[in-house]
């Protein structure tokens, strides 16, 4: 008995010990290679710190009050899907913007649906870019720069969308290049398809009835105004 009380209570001061130590080591194990799986993981996505930046825009149109002003103000109407997008700028030609004050994104959109467009007409596989103006992430050297605005949310690869657009020419006539930009320079020139229903992009009175109509009963209406069938 005393032999085995004795064996018992070098098992509970050392084998006890021991036991903790093991367990203790077992739970550092882990913690070190989630910490290390995490930082793995930030790795893969990028070397570069990210840096974002909220801008605010005035001027523009204001809001608009009616469908018909809406399609008045646009050279283009589509429906369209957006396969992929880039940073870009909005500088006029030969203007540097090393201080990104022009930075945009271009959104290639693959029409499906041409409601509105300047002769001659496109083919039907037609690729557009799109220029949406202080959003998106763009590379600056050092650093990546993540812009946000409150007069546009991002357009997501793979979405469809109602598209109002105008022409903005970059620089002098002679050597130019043409984008095709939202017509009123903000979210109420988009509207985002969603089956059956439409999204506003923005939160005016005209964007929130416009999503109130399917994407086939906007296509009617602008028709319609463009033939002089409404007001």
């Amino acid at each position: 008995m005393t032999r085995t009380a004795s064996a018992s209570a070098s098992w509970d001061k050392g084998g006890w010990h021991r036991h903790i130590l093991r367990v203790t080591l077992v739970i550092l194990t882990i913690g070190l290679v989630g910490e290390n799986d995490r930082l793995t993981s930030v790795s893969s996505q990028g070397q570069k710190e990210v840096r974002t930046q909220q801008r605010h825009a005035d001027g523009g149109y204001g809001e608009i009050g009616s469908l018909s002003e809406l399609v008045k103000l646009s050279d283009a109407i589509v429906i369209g899907v957006v396969t992929s997008s880039r940073s870009s700028s909005l500088a006029p030609s030969g203007l540097p913007d090393e201080a990104g004050t022009f930075l945009s994104t271009a959104y290639s959109v693959s029409i499906k649906d041409l409601l509105v467009w300047p002769d001659p007409a496109p083919g039907p596989a037609q690729v557009i870019d799109v220029e949406v103006a202080g959003v998106g992430d763009h590379d600056r050297g050092t650093h990546i720069l993540r812009l946000a605005t409150d007069r546009y949310r991002p357009l997501t690869v793979g979405s469809s969308y109602i598209l109002f657009l105008r022409q903005y020419r970059l620089g002098p006539k002679d050597g130019s290049r043409v984008a095709w930009i939202p017509a009123t320079g903000d979210g109420q020139s988009i509207l985002q398809v969603r089956g059956p229903l439409t999204a506003p992009q923005a939160a005016t009175r005209l964007a929130l009835k416009l999503a109130a109509l399917s994407p086939i009963e906007i296509a009617r209406e602008v028709k319609l105004l463009r033939k002089g069938g409404r007001q």
